[in-house]
C-alpha cells in the first residue's frame, strides 16, 4: 500500500459523487507530467488524501488499480475543452472529514519538514501538480492532525488505518 495526495479544485465535487479521481493521460501541449502520471502507480487498497481549495477535506481508498479511462462525461461539461479524453481513472471510496484542515494553517510545519517528491514545497505549500505521492511523515502528521479534530465517526477508523499503515512503514 502507498499514500497519495490529490490536488483536485473544482473537480473534488463532482469526482467524490462518481467516487473516482481521473486525470488526463497528458498536458494540453501533449507532454507527460508528474501528476498524471502518478495515477499509474496507484493500486487498489492505496489511500488518498484530497484537497479541495488549499483544504485537507477527504480521505480515500482505491477499490481498483488504476487503468486507461474516458474523461467521464461530467468532468467534460464541468471543464469543457480543458484536457483531452484520454486518461487515467482510480475508483475510490471516500470519506468526509468534518471538519476539513486548512492546509495553510501548518505550513511552518510542512516548510521545516520539506521532504523530497512529496506533496508540499520547500516553502509548506501544495505543488501545482494533480496527483502526489505523499511522504510518509506528512502523513503522519496530517492524519493526526484530522484524527484530533474530527466530529465525523464515520470517517476516523478509515484515518487511523491510514495512519496505522504509515507508522507501520515509516
Amino acid at each position: 500500500m502507498n499514500i497519495y495526495y490529490v490536488y483536485q479544485g473544482k473537480t473534488y465535487e463532482i469526482e467524490k459523487y462518481g467516487q473516482y479521481v481521473w486525470s488526463p493521460q497528458l498536458t494540453k501541449n501533449g507532454r507527460k507530467n508528474a501528476g498524471y502520471m502518478n495515477m499509474t502507480k496507484i493500486e487498489s487498497g492505496d489511500f488518498i488524501l484530497h484537497n479541495k481549495d488549499g483544504y485537507f477535506v477527504a480521505i480515500s481508498i482505491a477499490v481498483s488499480d488504476c487503468f486507461e479511462a474516458k474523461q467521464p462525461l461530467e468532468l467534460s461539461k464541468a471543464e469543457p475543452s480543458i484536457w483531452s479524453d484520454k486518461g487515467f481513472m482510480v475508483k475510490t471510496e471516500y470519506h468526509e472529514l468534518t471538519p476539513s484542515l486548512c492546509i495553510a494553517n501548518f505550513s511552518d510545519w510542512l516548510k521545516d519538514n520539506y521532504r523530497e517528491n512529496s506533496a508540499f514545497t520547500i516553502h509548506g505549500t501544495g505543488k501545482q501538480q494533480y496527483m502526489c505521492c505523499l511522504a510518509h511523515k506528512h502523513a503522519e502528521f496530517l492524519l493526526k492532525k484530522a484524527i484530533q479534530l474530527q466530529n465525523s465517526q464515520n470517517c476516523i477508523p478509515w484515518l487511523k488505518i491510514a495512519l496505522s499503515f504509515v507508522q507501520s512503514n515509516c
